[in-house]
């Protein structure tokens, strides 16, 4: 991205983004919040949200959609996709094990391997809830969430 605004002679700036908190280390100088567009981690999201900054951030959609990634990916090829609320109903109770995730990147809840009946169960109790009564930032009834067979990793390395 950064070649191709130096290309088309765009300015832009970088900065350190404190993680879970969203802010900016140095803070940018905004000229006009409404041509602001920023690109980058999830946490990232919420500096433009708080601040008002337009058009916003630009999301690349998930990976785990683009079929020219599902060769690299180690999860997602054979994957099943459901939302919260659809879960009771379609996830087979027996006894899987399942590598769960949320399909954006969201952090609603960590990616881990769970039972499908741990998995229901969770579902169950967050559908209990009316979608005022759940806290921001937590599973939803339309979260989507992708399913796959668990792989065993050894080592693991996040750039």
């Amino acid at each position: 991205m950064a070649d191709a605004l130096d290309r088309l002679g765009i300015p832009y700036t970088w900065h350190k983004l404190v993680p879970f908190v969203g802010d900016l280390t140095p803070p940018p100088a905004i000229k006009d919040p409404n041509t602001v567009v920023m690109f980058g981690s999830y946490t990232l999201w919420r500096y433009p949200q708080v601040n008002d900054l337009k058009p916003g951030v630009f999301k690349i959609r998930p990976f785990v959609h683009e079929k020219p990634w599902h060769p690299f990916l180690l999860n997602g090829v054979d994957a099943l996709f459901l939302t919260l609320r659809e879960v009771p109903e379609q996830l087979p109770d027996d006894g899987q094990s399942w590598f769960l995730r949320p399909v954006e990147d969201s952090k609603e809840e960590p990616g881990k391997v769970r039972i499908s009946s741990e998995i229901i169960d969770l579902a169950n109790k967050i559908l209990a809830l009316e979608e005022h009564e759940i806290p921001k930032g937590s599973l939803r009834h339309d979260t989507e969430l992708m399913f796959t067979k668990p792989v065993r990793i050894l080592k693991e390395w996040r750039l």
